[in-house]
This record gives C-alpha cells, sequence and structure tokens, in this order.
C-alpha cells in the first residue's frame, strides 16, 4: 500500500533528476549535479520520509529491490563514473544512498537534527 502511494511521485523525482533544468538535471557538472540529487532526495525524506519508511521496512530487502531504487542507483552510478573513473561507482551510489534510507532520516529528524544540516553532511560525505 505505502508503495503503491510512493509510486505516484516518484515519476516526478526521476523526471526532475532524469531531465529536468541543472543543477539537478542535464546540464550542471556532474559533482553539482550529485549534489543537487542528494539535497532533492533530502526534500524527498522531508515530505514523505514516513511513508518511505513504511514501504522501505515492508520486507527486510524491499528498499533495494523497488525500481526507484534501482534507478536512483543507476543515475549515482553514471554521476559517479564521470566524476572518478577509477573508483567502484556501484559501491560507492550504495554507500552514498544508505543515509538517505528513510529510517535514517526519521530517525534523525527525531533526534533533532534539521533538514539542513543532513544536507551539509551528506555535502560533507559525497565530497570526502
Amino acid at each position: 500500500m505505502a508503495q503503491a502511494l510512493l509510486d505516484e511521485n516518484e515519476p516526478e523525482f526521476q523526471e526532475a533528476f532524469i531531465g529536468g533544468p541543472p543543477p539537478l538535471g542535464p546540464g550542471a557538472p556532474p559533482e553539482e549535479r550529485l549534489g543537487a540529487f542528494m539535497n532533492a532526495y533530502v526534500e524527498r525524506l522531508e515530505t514523505h520520509g514516513q511513508l518511505l519508511m513504511v514501504a522501505e521496512t515492508e520486507t527486510p530487502m524491499a528498499r533495494f529491490v523497488t525500481g526507484a531504487y534501482r534507478l536512483h542507483h543507476s543515475h549515482l552510478v553514471a554521476l559517479i563514473g564521470e566524476i572518478e573513473p577509477d573508483v567502484d561507482a556501484h559501491f560507492r551510489a550504495d554507500a552514498l544512498l544508505a543515509p538517505l534510507a528513510a529510517a535514517q532520516y526519521v530517525h534523525q529528524r527525531r533526534t533533532g537534527m534539521t533538514p539542513e544540516q543532513i544536507k551539509a553532511g551528506l555535502g560533507d560525505l559525497h565530497r570526502a
């Protein structure tokens, strides 16, 4: 049920990073697009975090088997490959998506972190 509700707004998010205006969409350097993607994902979590948490925890691997996760992962793999061709882009994409798990985000917000703090921390992470 939660996944069905999320499927209604996922296409808008995908359209923004696949074909929307820069920096989230094409036309910006890959480093900027990566940062914009992370920030947009935080905004999505801010709006739909509780629902995403339910969808991501329906089964132990629920988060990783959705078409949305696979597309997000593929998008990051492509950007990382442009930024650093010699790194394991698949591992790095998983590492960058891990702190964007909805349960992690909801936990951080409940313990007093702001979206701006989370975005800053993610920016530090992806620049490292």
